[in-house]
């Protein structure tokens, strides 16, 4: 069916799974699902439908064999089920005769006819989760799989209990046989995967996403041909065209076509060095390796975009993914399943990630015989085109000819065509455009294509923080490359020492020498700058103990811009002109930086780089490279051929002139210039201090720091903390006395900052087009943040402002004048904090919330009490509405002072009135904000059951008019089960339910509570117990991360789990998972009877015994119970007597 058998594997395969398998005729002849059926156990009978398919199938690729290989997994899942039921019932199975029309029907499906179209129609129909490249084999099992195989067997089973002749075959079944059927069903799953795994290359890779070690040694004892390909490097991927090539067949290419073009083209850069530089502007005397032998594969984080990611924050993938290996079977699991022709993968990563490098290996791995690539640069194309316009023109620049994308798609119809979109951030920082739609477009490409019969796969690359300007369509999968692990900086260093072995005076790199440079060595491009630092012996090494991290990027960014004033020109300079180059190279270089900081931005375009550098840099004279160029400008003086700054230009080809844009391969090399260029004014005004001293009758005024305050008055240092960490560290390499002399010059700057006239003696300057009143604030904040950053213990209140309520002023100063950002950065870092009658200014970040942290910004106690008190009340929505406000002052003051009646359902007439008033006023029209509603949910959840039922129902009648909050919906719960009788008289009772059952997390909780209502002698009607089951249902729905551990888990739940009402519950491995984490906390207080039941259960179900003995040592664990317990036997001793 799938190709590319060889008649010894089939022996082999047949013996290990006891009969045929992909039997039937592929698709015609036999059932559709009777592919694999194990009473077709003669091997003639094999061979004869192989023989007759062989033909047929035999050389596959492309997206035809995509569909074969989704409509073999959905075969063998299915089946599974079947052949469970076979096995329990023995041949009177066979006798009931089930149709395959009759089993798609059961299973929801129609098929549409008996022909392979239709059957592969319906196969696809029953929606059979897979695995794929984000979700691998033992993943996919572990969770939708079993989901899917226990739904399908319940499926089953009501469809046999309707036959005449199912009361007779199941006379002799106990209680626990649909249990049974689901873990044979499981097993035989395994059973049939593992078998195709060994045949079937899409399956092996499945096999490897995940790291499930057991999986990966069962296929590969199967097959020499896989563990030949896992023995391939991985650091060009070689692995991943290995692995690919598996599955396509070799069928060379004409020579002239544009595919073998194609592939001739990206081959060549394997052999390419890792930096390619123009020979007059390289950087170092070294030999960079080549991408074959220098390119290291990155590990990664994967998700799948929903409306939750937040793929820009490094917080939101550290708290929600975890780090993968293997990013080679992650591509080729993506690259030949079927979903990645319906919608793009996006790969981030910082600047320096190798996110280029990794497309240019990727296209170049990618087998010519089953895959058809285009390598599409963004940053070379229009922004305004379309995306099939975008491709012709990189087909153009790369074949040196038009092409058009259609003729090409048709030329290559046997393989997978696959478009590479690299710097989509480029895309946008070039082009000025937001391009927020773009990955829509993308996607609708995919679409449009798909309906030509020419289904395509795309791959965007995109900076991380650039990747918020998008638009991401819900369904695409997102991978993030991270930094070198300390096993990948080695390897690099293999190459990189190895490329370089002949190299006269080279010194060889190890490991420990770049690792104590902490993060900066994990990126590649950064790690490479490294090693050319390494390489030039007039450098410290990197090993050397004292070298600090602000010298570190000193020295880097040093080295470089000297090579840059010795080495360029005709004419060797001297000494001393190569100093002064040095300096206005480094001066020039701040400048950038700060025109990317003052911007609000980490890059900055050419003409904006150009107009800042004007004002402090003389008149240059016109250079020319050459008669046939253009005169070199400030800004290609300034950052040209500077190995860390990256440049991307849009529209670079046909002799556009394009828009540039420039940016630091790492922000931390713009951070560093900018503390070094703030902390040389700070020193020039020391010594401009020091010379006025020596004049004593001249009055000067105050100090000079006019160059200083336009420089540094745009942006709040607090929002990129490391300027001020490397001014901290540059600080502490002065002498003590010049030390002094900066720290006095901060505060006198500092105190006579409201004094500064209006007049500004660098007018052109301004980058950011802020008021008056946000640069005073910028600058003034800033200086604060410098002298609290430069002191290891805090600053004196009293050596920054004379009174508290100077500090206070500049503190307002600051919330008026910065912008959000700038106020939420200052307000995050910085505080005051008492020592006595005392205050110190430190920098202590700080969980409070906003208006806390501002209330001890500004000294003031009582703000500060009033706003942790409040805070619960109050979210972002609240008005200034006077009714409002009034409103949640009555609210919050029952609450605070309701009185309780020593647990009786009396309520004092004051405070039954005070709530009636309450509710009477919302009903009027009167708005709660998010939090005041909040806090009267949480109020009633634990006051409704002595409060009158209707007005508990108005109460919560006006709560239903907003949208349901899932995270309340254990309070609302609560509510209800304290008077069940309003599901009778409420109007909305279908919103109340989706409240109710929309946080699945707190499903336990809820469905506990509402057993007990249930069972009570006022348990309501029949909506309680609807909305029971559909409780029960959400319980149960474990696929995607079950409850997690979490506070709502109640001990009844295990009480709950024994009654009849947890008649549909399936105890197999999921549940246990997942009942294991969510009740670590309670665990001790389980009954022993209860938790006795509930592990009986699991051992009559699916779940493996292992899992149950480390489930139930948990628990003897928390009982206290002495011993080891080493099989489940003594373990269940145990439970016995405890129970």
């Amino acid at each position: 069916m799938l190709g590319k058998y060889e008649r010894p594997w089939f022996e082999r395969f047949d013996r290990a799974l006891g009969g045929a398998i992909l039997a039937g005729g592929a698709f015609g002849g036999a059932g559709v699902l009777g592919l694999i059926d194990p009473k077709n156990e003669a091997m003639s009978s094999l061979r004869k439908v192989l023989d007759g398919v062989s033909t047929k199938m035999t050389g596959l690729s492309g997206v035809h064999r995509q569909e074969l290989v989704s409509a073999a997994h959905t075969v063998i899942a299915v089946n599974s089920v079947f052949d469970a039921y076979r096995d329990l019932l023995g041949p009177a199975f066979d006798r009931l005769d089930i149709t395959d029309r009759e089993k798609f029907r059961l299973l929801g499906v129609e098929p549409a006819g008996k022909d392979e179209a239709g059957a592969l129609s319906a196969l696809t129909d029953l929606n059979v989760p897979a695995p794929d490249a984000t979700r691998g084999f033992q993943q996919n099992f572990e969770g939708p799989l079993t989901q899917f195989l226990s739904s399908t067997a319940a499926a089953v089973a009501n469809f046999l209990a309707g036959l005449a002749a199912w009361p007779a075959l199941s006379a002799g079944l106990d209680e626990s046989w649909l249990w049974l059927v689901l873990a044979e069903s499981c097993e035989k799953y395994v059973h049939h995967y593992l078998g195709l795994a060994s045949a079937i290359p899409e399956f092996e890779v499945w096999t490897f996403i995940g790291e499930h070690s057991a999986t990966r040694a069962a296929v590969e004892a199967g097959n020499a041909r896989l563990a030949e390909a896992l023995a391939a490097q991985t650091e060009s991927l070689e692995r991943f065209g290995r692995l690919l090539a598996l599955s396509t067949p070799a069928q060379p290419q004409p020579d002239r076509s544009y595919r073998a073009k194609l592939e001739r083209a990206a081959l060549a850069t394997l052999s390419k060095p890792l930096l390619r530089t123009d020979p007059d502007t390289h950087p170092v005397n070294a030999r960079f390796p080549s991408v074959e032998r220098g390119f290291v594969a990155p590990r990664y984080r994967v998700a799948v975009h929903d409306e939750q990611a937040v793929p820009s924050s490094e917080e939101w993938w550290a708290s929600h993914t975890t780090i993968e290996e293997d990013i080679d079977a992650f591509l080729a699991a993506h690259l030949s399943g079927p979903t990645s022709t319906d919608r793009p993968l996006l790969v981030l990563g910082h600047p320096g990630a190798g996110k280029s490098l990794l497309m240019e290996v990727l296209a170049a791995r990618l087998p010519a015989s089953g895959y058809t690539v285009v390598n599409v640069q963004l940053r070379k194309v229009d922004a305004d085109d379309a995306v099939r316009a975008q491709i012709e023109t990189a087909l153009t620049d790369v074949l040196a000819e038009r092409v058009d994308w259609g003729r090409l798609a048709d030329e290559c119809g046997d393989s997978i065509r696959v478009v590479l979109l690299d710097g989509f951030d480029e895309l946008v920082q070039a082009s000025g455009v937001t391009r927020s739609n773009y990955l829509k477009q993308v996607r609708d490409f995919q679409e449009r294509e798909a309906d030509l019969g020419r289904p395509v796969a795309v791959v965007i690359t995109s900076r991380t923080l650039v990747v918020d300007r998008a638009r991401i369509p819900d369904g695409v999968p997102i991978v993030k490359l991270e930094e070198f692990d300390n096993p990948r900086i080695g390897k690099w260093l293999d190459a990189w020492n190895h490329a370089n072995a002949a190299t006269p005076g080279f010194r060889p790199l190890a490991p420990d020498d770049l690792l104590r440079r902490g993060d900066l060595a994990r990126q590649p491009l950064i790690l490479l700058m490294l090693a050319i630092y390494a390489a030039d012996a007039g450098n410290r090494r990197l090993d050397d103990e004292s070298l600090s991290q602000s010298e570190l990027y000193e020295r880097l960014i040093d080295s470089f811009v000297l090579r840059q004033a010795r080495d360029k020109g005709r004419v060797r300079p001297s000494g001393a002109q190569i100093a002064k180059r040095v300096k206005q190279g480094k001066w020039q270089l701040g400048i950038a930086a700060l025109a990317m900081f003052n911007r609000g931005r980490q890059y900055v375009e050419h003409a904006e780089l150009e107009r800042d550098l004007t004002p402090f840099t003389p008149a240059p004279e016109v250079v020319q490279r050459s008669s046939f160029e253009d005169p070199l400008t400030l800004a290609d003086r300034t950052v040209g051929d500077f190995f860390f700054i990256h440049s991307a230009q849009l529209n670079e080809r046909a002799g556009k002139p394009g828009r540039r844009t420039y940016e630091f391969l790492h922000a931390t090399f713009g951070e560093y210039l900018i503390a070094e260029v703030t902390l040389n004014l700070l020193r020039a005004i020391v010594a401009d201090e020091e010379r006025r001293e020596s004049r004593p009758f001249e009055d000067f005024g105050l100090l000079d720091d006019a160059l200083l305050y336009a420089l540094i008055s745009h942006q709040a240092f607090t929002k990129r903390w490391p300027i001020l960490d490397f001014a901290a560290g540059l600080f502490r390499a002065l002498d003590p006395d010049v030390r002094t002399g900066v720290v006095h010059v901060l505060e006198e700057l500092i105190r006579s900052v409201h004094q500064r006239v209006k007049h500004d003696r660098h007018p052109t300057y301004d980058p950011s087009g802020a008021t008056l009143v946000s640069r005073v604030a910028a600058y003034s904040a800033n200086l604060v943040s410098l002298r609290v950053a430069l002191s290891d213990a805090g600053v004196p209140l009293h050596d920054l402002a004379p009174e508290l309520g100077d500090w206070q002023s500049a503190v307002h100063l600051w919330h008026s004048g910065l912008d959000a950002e700038g106020w939420h950065s200052v307000r995050r870092t910085l505080t005051l904090t008492w020592i006595g009658q005392d205050a110190l200014v430190v920098a202590e970040k700080s969980a409070d919330n906003a208006h806390v942290r501002e209330a001890r910004l500004l000294g003031d106690p009582v703000l500060e009490g009033m706003a942790r008190t409040g805070e619960f009340f109050v979210e972002a929505d609240i008005t200034s509405d006077t009714r409002e406000q009034e409103l949640l002052e009555s609210l919050s003051r029952w609450i605070a002072m309701n009185t309780g009646m020593a647990g009786t359902r009396s309520v004092l007439a004051y405070d039954l009135a005070a709530f009636d008033a309450i509710v009477t006023e919302l009903e009027d029209g009167v708005a709660l904000n998010f939090g005041a509603r909040r806090a009267l949910l949480y109020a009633l959840s634990r006051e409704a059951w002595r409060l009158p039922r209707d007005l508990v129902g108005r109460a919560i009648t006006h709560l239903m008019r907003y949208a349901p909050d899932a995270t309340m919906a254990s309070e609302m719960c609560s509510v209800v089960c304290a008077h069940p009788r309003l599901l009778d008289e409420l109007g909305d009772v279908d919103r109340l339910s989706d409240w109710i059952t929309g946080n699945r997390h707190n499903a336990p909780a809820n469905l506990t509570l509402l057993w007990r209502a249930r069972s009570r002698a006022d348990g309501g009607g029949e909506r309680l117990g609807a909305l029971l089951e559909a409780v029960d249902a959400v319980a149960r729905r474990l696929d995607g991360g079950g409850w997690g551990r979490q506070i709502y888990f109640p001990v009844d739940f295990f009480d709950y789990l024994t009654s009849a009402a947890a008649v549909n519950w399936v105890f197999d491995q999921t549940l246990l998972v997942t009942l294991r984490e969510a009740s670590e906390s309670v665990l001790g207080r389980v009954e022993p009877r209860h938790f006795r039941v509930v592990v009986r259960r699991f051992l009559a179900g699916p779940a493996p015994g292992n899992s149950t003995l480390g489930f139930v040592k948990d628990y003897l664990s928390a009982r206290k119970v002495d011993g080891n317990f080493p099989d489940l036997a003594s373990a269940l001793a145990a439970l016995e007597r405890l129970a």
